[in-house]
């Protein structure tokens, strides 16, 4: 099943394992694995790392400001986590 999750409540993670999303949906938490992480995602990071850390990449990106930042990702490909996994 594919889900529109708000970029804002999407935690990034750099664990031993590797990089991960952790994200909140319907009163359950989920982890995906970054490398799974849809292109919206990354799009939507590189805009807030310019804003934020002023974090140049060699690359052009366009965002329609109008519409809401959410990221469209496959809920089959997450795993579903407690509340309490460390961020």
């Amino acid at each position: 099943m594919r889900v529109g999750i708000p970029f804002w409540a999407i935690q990034y993670n750099v664990t031993e394992n590797g990089a991960e999303l952790v994200f909140p949906y319907e009163g359950k938490f989920y982890r995906l694995d970054a490398n799974k992480a849809p292109s919206e995602f990354w799009k939507y990071r590189k805009l807030l790392l310019w804003l934020t850390e002023g974090r140049t990449e060699n690359e052009q990106i366009t965002v329609d400001l109008s519409d809401k930042p959410n990221v469209w990702i496959e809920l089959d490909d997450c795993e579903e986590i407690p509340e309490s996994y460390p961020l």
